[in-house]
């Protein structure tokens, strides 16, 4: 039987729009897991600025990447945060929760395994480890290096410190962290939340919130607890400018 030109022609166009729809899908699936963001301070706006002290005397938690517990941590945490990210999805909620929950699940499960086969640090070595980071932050005001971080880089863009700004921009350190590998290879870990708000009038409005996050390379355990070298310093410095660095870039409206 003969196939008629115009049939032909129709089918090919049902089976274009079919994929076209399809991979439409798939995009707003994908943008299930976005990220938040912070609202863009136009240039030249007028910006107040303030950093809040991480809690004081908190113990410096150091996650073991080892095989079992990261896996099935890393599984559930990873289900958690896929479940979340579907969330924003809006009418395909239904959709993105589980889908997100379910890539989430493998994603985390895997990574924990993958770093995996690792015995955990020593009491003596968790414990020098953990003195060696608190006498650092004694010697490092981490609060006035990332505010003199962001005021460096943000100047250049708006007129920071007026007494009734356009924008109020608030950051809050939450502390360090390390990791630990099967080698004692050793990470660090710095976050800061940040909250922007539009100021009109006597009104104050809360426009957005994000979380941002340091992750060094990570390093030998002998070089984190040799006294007398600089690797945690030059870490910790590295942590305050590459947060300023994010946050600005998050704020900037290019």
């Amino acid at each position: 039987m003969a196939h008629h030109p115009d049939l032909a022609a129709t089918r090919l166009k049902r089976l274009t729009r079919r994929n076209f729809c399809a991979g439409a899908a798939l995009v707003s699936l994908a943008g299930c897991a976005s990220t938040p963001t912070l609202v863009k301070v136009p240039c030249g706006a007028t910006l107040g600025l303030e950093v809040l002290a991480p809690p004081p005397d908190v113990v410096v938690p150091i996650a073991n990447l080892s095989f079992g517990s990261s896996a099935t941590a890393g599984g559930t945490g990873g289900a958690t945060i896929g479940a979340l990210s579907g969330l924003g999805c809006g009418p395909l909620v239904f959709l993105c929760v589980p889908l997100g929950a379910m890539i989430g699940l493998a994603t985390g499960a895997g990574a924990g395994a993958v770093v995996g086969l690792a015995s955990a640090l020593s009491s003596e070595q968790i414990t020098r480890l953990r003195d060696r980071v608190a006498r650092l932050t004694l010697s490092h005001d981490l609060r006035a290096e990332l505010q003199n971080q962001l005021m460096r880089r943000a100047v250049v863009r708006w007129s920071v410190g007026t007494a009734k700004p356009d924008y109020s921009l608030s950051v809050a350190l939450r502390g360090l962290s390390l990791t630990s590998t099967r080698d004692e290879q050793i990470s660090l870990i710095a976050e800061a939340g940040a909250t922007l708000q539009r100021n009109a009038g006597t009104a104050t409005q809360s426009l957005t919130q994000k979380t941002f996050r340091f992750i060094s390379a990570a390093s030998p355990l002998a070089l984190w607890l040799d006294e007398h070298g600089d690797l945690p310093d030059t870490l910790l410095g590295n942590a305050s400018a590459q947060l300023a660095a994010q946050i600005v870039g998050e704020l900037a409206a290019i």
